[in-house]
């Protein structure tokens, strides 16, 4: 399992598409993300199109400057 914290998120610029703010971490099992906000869990398949795009998201090594919303 693979942890993010708010800080390496927000460097990514991950944001939570509800709040506006930066998940407080992701964790990441073999086939499922768990994204944390303050007060739910998101449970998100890796091999959907939006798990696709979370992880290509924080696998990616140059400079982003577009958000991802989840």
């Amino acid at each position: 399992m693979r942890t993010y914290f708010k800080e390496e998120l927000k460097e990514r610029n991950i944001i939570l598409a509800r709040s506006g703010e930066t998940p407080e971490k992701i964790e990441i099992d073999q086939d499922e993300i768990k994204v944390y906000a303050k007060d739910e869990v998101y449970h998100i398949p890796v091999e959907s199109l939006r798990g696709k795009a979370i992880m290509d998201r924080l696998n990616y090594k140059g400079e982003l400057t577009q958000e991802i919303y989840i």
